[in-house]
């Protein structure tokens, strides 16, 4: 067939078909956006959960790892806890403060050492930290550590701060042998003086960009105890009996009683 002979789309046609086009493109949109939305929601939120997931870790690690730094008098606390208050612009205030036991290492603080308080240093207390969690005031959430433990008060204002969210709230509850209190203070005299509480519930909030309803974490750790243990004697050996058949004590005194009648 000659080229004369083809042919073409007319513009009718054209515009037939650019219309079908149009149609079927408009209602494919709101599907794609919507798949293109729910990957960036769920980009996020797997984000957000693993955000979430390391600082819990570091709380727990924290809490579990609480000891008695042992001080006569230590300015650091064992383990305080004021009231909880939730994350905001203006909620500047501590979270937690405490002694706990820390992996050894080289990081960001491991410079800044008892503030080189020589009576500190003078005992390895490498895997000891006075540990503080705190809202700053511009609502992070941040930690910050001194080790080992100084015997003096601690200036935190010179103190490197390790920032784990701008986003994050901490809400802490201890747990009593019959109930969970929403603050602890192990400096006050009273029962708690010294002590840790028996089990420690972390809530953790952070706040989903996107508008989403924020995640929370709950986590519950119970901490060990450590029970001294009597000190136990070890068992007298028997005494070996002679070649006679007796004791040496029965022997020896069958020889005193024949020496006195010899001498009789």
């Amino acid at each position: 067939m000659s080229a004369r002979g083809q042919r073409g789309m007319t513009l009718l046609e054209l515009l037939v078909a650019l219309s079908i086009f149009a149609v079927v493109g408009a209602a494919l949109l709101p599907v794609i956006h919507g798949a293109l939305s729910s990957r960036a929601d769920a980009t996020t939120r797997i984000e957000l959960d693993r955000e979430a997931r390391a600082i819990l870790d570091r709380i727990e690690a924290d809490v579990a790892g609480n000891i008695d730094a042992g001080f006569p008098g230590q300015a650091a606390p064992r383990f305080l806890a004021a009231a909880p208050t939730w994350r905001s612009d203006d909620s500047e205030h501590v979270i937690l403060e405490t002694t706990t036991l820390v992996a050894r290492g080289v990081t960001a603080v491991d410079g800044f050492v008892g503030g080189e308080d020589t009576s500190a240093l003078a005992i390895d207390r490498g895997d000891q930290a006075h540990v503080l969690w705190r809202i700053d005031a511009d609502g992070r959430l941040v930690r910050q550590e001194v080790r080992p433990p100084a015997l003096d008060p601690v200036d935190w204002s010179i103190v490197p701060v390790e920032i784990m969210s701008d986003r994050a709230g901490v809400e802490l509850e201890f747990f009593e042998p019959d109930q969970w209190l929403d603050a602890w203070d192990s400096t006050e005299t009273g029962p708690h003086h010294d002590r840790a509480p028996v089990a420690v519930r972390t809530t953790l909030r952070l706040d989903d960009t996107t508008g989403a309803s924020p995640l929370e974490l709950v986590s519950t750790v119970v901490l060990p105890v450590l029970e001294a243990i009597p000190e136990q004697k070890a068992p007298s050996e028997p005494e070996k009996p002679s070649k006679t058949g007796k004791s040496d004590k029965a022997t020896g005194s069958g020889k005193t009683a024949h020496r006195a009648g010899a001498g009789r």
